[in-house]
């Protein structure tokens, strides 16, 4: 484990802003909101995970649209309390010697999934009640007016950038796939990247070109854990090179840090999108706990929500460790990502990062 550890260790760059290591945060939920109202409690839940990890990554957060959550503890980035309660929580996160980007979503055909079922939108579809309308090219474009807006409100919150969010079956993901975009104009599914590219661009144009703007994809979605954004290497390959290169960085998510590009891939997908589009990775997925962590998941997040700053430790299992640091190394040195991301195991330990040193691997 020491191998890898002192890779991770050492400092890295994004852009302008130089990272103290290779850890990141990932976003995960903190169940710390109460009728749409983001709780100060989460000022001391990231002020004590973020002192060890060189980039915090806060999500999903909303974009302001009436369909944007599939979740009610799911926090937004629109008003002036919004603001302030991020404010705080950058402060935090900034006097730790560590960045932050926000997460920003809309949940698209996984709402579909959840307790709001009765309203959710694809790139095809607004279905709404019983009624289903077609989705046209005015609405697209309000939703990318939001993406728009809450990346300038995530710099007046004190944000380093934002993380759009287009993986796990989200509105952005839904372009992506036959099934959820039936669409035959400029934001068809064989357009690729193009509603994302507007969105990026418009952000970097309004907030300035020093606002880190990464995107976060997914082959799975969170309804359909086998789908995959292309059949072959290379039509994924067409696809990638069609993300602009204002892009600063690849939050690629996967159930496990190892899945393939592919189906029949033998190369890690966080590997070949680090080849084809040239950008810094961020790699996730198992990288700490395994899946048997998931059912612990629903206590976890109630503990946090009563008590941010109680001790989870109990709920930890096991001593810090990588999930097979040869592995984790060799695919390092192989270039197949540039940061690695956890999220469960600091839900449970904030000094995870810090516990690693001297802890044999598993």
């Amino acid at each position: 484990m020491n191998e890898i550890l002192n890779k991770l260790l050492h400092d890295y760059n994004i852009g302008n802003r130089q990272l103290r290591n290779h850890f990141v945060m990932a976003p995960v939920p903190s169940g710390m909101v109460e009728n749409k109202i983001i709780q100060n409690s989460i000022v001391d839940f990231y002020d004590s995970r973020s002192k060890d990890p060189s980039l915090v990554i806060i999500g999903a957060i909303n974009v302001d649209s009436d369909t944007a959550t599939n979740h009610a503890k799911i926090p937004y980035i629109r008003s002036n309390q919004d603001i302030q309660t991020w404010l705080m929580v950058n402060q935090k996160i900034h006097n730790n010697g560590a960045v932050s980007l926000a997460e920003i979503w809309h949940s698209g055909s996984s709402r579909a999934f959840s307790d709001y079922s009765d309203t959710y939108i694809t790139p095809t579809k607004r279905h709404f009640g019983h009624n289903d309308h077609e989705m046209d090219i005015a609405y697209i474009q309000k939703i990318i007016d939001k993406f728009v807006l809450a990346g300038q409100k995530a710099k007046l919150s004190g944000f380093d950038g934002v993380d759009i969010h287009a993986a796990h079956g989200s509105f952005l993901h839904d372009f992506f796939f036959r099934d959820t975009n039936q669409r035959s104009d400029k934001y068809g599914y064989d357009a690729g990247a193009t509603i994302i590219n507007e969105i990026v661009d418009r952000i970097k144009n309004e907030v300035g070109d020093d606002f880190i703007v990464g995107i976060r994809i997914s082959n799975y979605r969170m309804y359909d854990l086998k789908s995959h954004l292309r059949s072959t290497e290379q039509e994924l390959s067409d696809f990638l090179n069609t993300f602009s290169n204002r892009i600063d960085i690849f939050d690629v998510s996967n159930l496990h840090w190892r899945d393939t590009a592919t189906e029949n891939s033998k190369i890690l997908f966080s590997k070949f999108v680090k080849y084809v589009t040239g950008k810094p990775v961020i790699t996730v997925g198992q990288i700490g706990f395994g899946n048997n962590f998931y059912q612990d998941l629903p206590i976890i997040f109630k503990k946090i929500s009563d008590d941010p700053n109680q001790s989870l430790l109990d709920m930890q299992h096991e001593k810090s460790h990588f999930n097979n640091s040869n592995y984790l190394y060799q695919d390092y040195l192989n270039e197949s990502f540039d940061m690695v991301a956890v999220g469960r195991p600091l839900l449970v330990n904030p000094h995870w990062i810090s516990e690693l040193e001297g802890n044999s691997d598993k």
